[in-house]
């Protein structure tokens, strides 16, 4: 079991005036937190457990909290991540290497704008490809209609689109190294202003007829450029990332 640090150094922090950022190690108690309540926007956790959470939550309104950011602990164990529902504040969350934890408890966190949940971890990325009858299930997307940035890069566990669909917020939305074989559904974040498809199976966005706010988007080696080069349709376009960080406008489209 990892060491766990006194929290005793909070009460220091709490006299060293407004604190607004503050990454943690695993802590024996989290009750000193509630001194930073009024100032604190972004909380980092090194390491955590669902208990971890539970403590925080129990110490009641922290109306400045907005940002959490966490990966999951270098463990087997399938983490608990009910305790995020209390989390309601939230309007940003990173979290990072979840697998087969149930995401369904994201959904009640409706005032999300930004929302990371990409899976950088090369090994997990190999375990989902092993075990595809366990993958993880996104529905608690459908939820988040709020989101302006979502980041799913790395999720070979990812491919319905669908789920969205009902994001008219969206500004930003990154499915780099995804499974996602349509991009249909995307066609009504109209308010796209970055789109990265990069090293996803696509060959084709003819699911997508025009974008009008896109200044940037990633593509695949087998999506054919020649559709986002139309004015009408795509005018604000100024990047066409191809692989190997390619920009086919530096060029005129000539490789």
């Amino acid at each position: 079991m990892a060491y766990r640090v006194p929290s005793s150094f909070l009460k220091c922090v709490s006299r060293q005036g407004k604190v607004r950022s503050l990454e943690l190690p695993l802590l024996t108690s989290y009750a000193p937190l509630i001194l930073l309540s009024s100032t604190l926007h972004h909380l980092r956790l090194q390491q955590w457990c669902a208990e971890d959470l539970a403590q925080i939550v129990a110490l009641g309104e922290m109306p400045a909290l907005t940002r959490l950011s966490m990966s999951l602990p270098p463990t087997a164990q399938v983490m608990d991540l009910l305790p995020l529902e209390g989390f309601i504040q939230l309007t940003q969350l990173e979290l990072l290497d979840v697998l087969f934890e149930d995401l369904s408890p994201l959904g009640a966190l409706v005032n999300l704008k930004k929302l990371v949940l990409s899976l950088p971890d090369r090994k997990k990325r190999q375990i989902a490809r092993r075990h595809k009858d366990h993958q993880t299930r996104f529905e608690c997307l459908l939820q988040l209609t709020k989101l302006e940035e979502l980041s799913l890069v790395g999720r070979v566990d990812f491919k319905n689109a669908a789920l969205l669909s009902r994001m008219h917020k969206m500004r930003r939305l990154w499915l780099n190294a995804t499974k996602v074989e349509d991009v249909t559904p995307l066609a009504t974040l109209t308010r796209l202003e970055r789109l990265d498809l990069g090293l996803t199976p696509l060959t084709t966005l003819e699911g997508i007829p025009k974008l009008l706010e896109l200044q940037s988007i990633w593509i695949p080696q087998a999506v054919d450029c020649e559709a986002l080069r139309d004015l009408t349709n795509f005018p604000r376009v100024h990047s066409i990332w191809h692989p190997n960080d390619y920009n086919c406008l530096w060029t005129d489209h000539k490789f």
